[in-house]
């Protein structure tokens, strides 16, 4: 599976989705995100592959929005500042590319070069769950993704995912502690 990586451009346009909290028409979303036109389709296939955020047409005219299971920032939140939300965005960016390693919230926290506990703190003040939450259940997502989409083994995917034990994968899975 290829590893998407999020641009400037991408940030954007998520950002200003979720600050608009509704489905936007694709010239007003590349306007408000100032994306240029010429670049939107890269920046969108991204986040549509990633499943950020959701297409329709109609009438001819393209909507986008965030996604619902995308785990979202709380609107109604207003003890968060804009740049909680680059951070919060950089942090689940960092999961999807990330999420077959293991990482912890100590490695998630020196990738964005902060500290855990400020992390921590940023993700539940935007999304309101922890950042050890988003973690696994990114983890979960992912695997339920392989095994939907692939002919692999329990085995093959428990490799690929570098759990020690099969066990411990279809344990980890149903979001049990191991």
């Amino acid at each position: 599976m290829e590893t998407i990586y999020y641009t400037r451009e991408a940030n954007a346009v998520l950002s200003t989705l979720i600050e608009a909290g509704h489905e936007m028409e694709l010239n007003m979303l590349l306007e408000k995100a100032n994306v240029n036109f010429l670049i939107a389709p890269t920046v969108l296939f991204g986040l549509l592959r990633g499943r950020e955020i959701v297409y329709r047409m109609e009438n001819g005219v393209q909507y986008f929005r965030v996604n619902e299971d995308y785990h979202l920032p709380k609107p109604e939140a207003a003890d968060y500042r804009p740049r909680d939300v680059e951070i919060y965005l950089c942090f689940r960016q960092a999961v999807k590319q990330y999420v077959r390693e293991h990482y912890t919230v100590n490695d998630y926290a020196a990738i964005l070069c902060i500290t855990p506990k400020y992390l921590t703190s940023v993700v539940k003040r935007v999304s309101g769950q922890t950042a050890l939450k988003l973690i696994e259940q990114e983890t979960i997502d992912e695997i339920k993704s392989t095994l939907l989409h692939t002919q692999m083994t329990a085995k093959e995917i428990s490799a690929q995912f570098h759990f020690p034990t099969l066990s411990f994968s279809v344990v980890s899975s149903n979001g049990l502690q191991a």
